[in-house]
């Protein structure tokens, strides 16, 4: 079963911002809130989503190597002669293998694709928070979830502790009641 909702923490983490900033997103209405108070969650598909758009817009960035600090002062204290010289290699792109193909196919990949179509006219962002889909009826009901879904989720993602005692103390409750069901249907049938 996969995780639909995740914690501000752990959309922060990737969304690779601050939980200040995912409280912006929640502000703005370009996330939904789906728990209030300390337990907040965020929906993972939606964090997805920015996330997947942001790095599209971002620049690609080589990721930086980072030291530990015992690492990096052990290499600002070393003196400039023992330092070695870093050499980088450009990695040559390995060799592309076409699949034979026939001539008219390789020829079409080899000219430039002219398409007729209108200019792409870009639709305003509204300034205020956007409606979001949950608000109709239909979308709320697609939203509900089983009481079988609502425990798991509620065990995995609150405090599965305090659940499972609550849960054994429902079944002594039950246990107890069709104890005494049958002390008492037991007690009729002797008088």
């Amino acid at each position: 079963m996969t995780r639909m909702f995740c914690t501000l923490k752990e959309a922060a983490q990737t969304l690779q911002a601050s939980e200040d900033q995912v409280n912006a997103l929640l502000e703005q209405g370009l996330l939904q809130e789906f728990r209030e108070g300390p337990h907040r969650l965020v929906r993972e598909t939606e964090v997805g989503a920015l996330a997947q758009k942001r790095r599209r817009h971002r620049p690609a960035q080589p990721p930086v190597p980072r030291l530990s600090p015992a690492a990096a002062r052990s290499k600002a204290n070393r003196p400039a002669s023992s330092r070695r010289p870093r050499t980088v290699k450009a990695a040559a792109p390995p060799p592309r293998s076409d699949p034979p193909a026939s001539d008219a196919r390789r020829a079409a990949r080899q000219e430039p694709r002219i398409r007729n179509c209108a200019p792409r006219r870009e639709n305003p962002v509204p300034a205020g928070p956007r409606q979001l889909a949950a608000s109709l009826p239909a979308a709320r009901a697609v939203e509900r979830l089983s009481v079988r879904q609502w425990f798991w989720m509620g065990l995995v993602q609150d405090r599965p502790a305090v659940i499972a005692l609550l849960s054994g103390l429902i079944l002594l409750l039950l246990a107890a009641l069709v104890a005494g069901l049958c002390f008492a249907a037991d007690q009729a049938v002797f008088r």
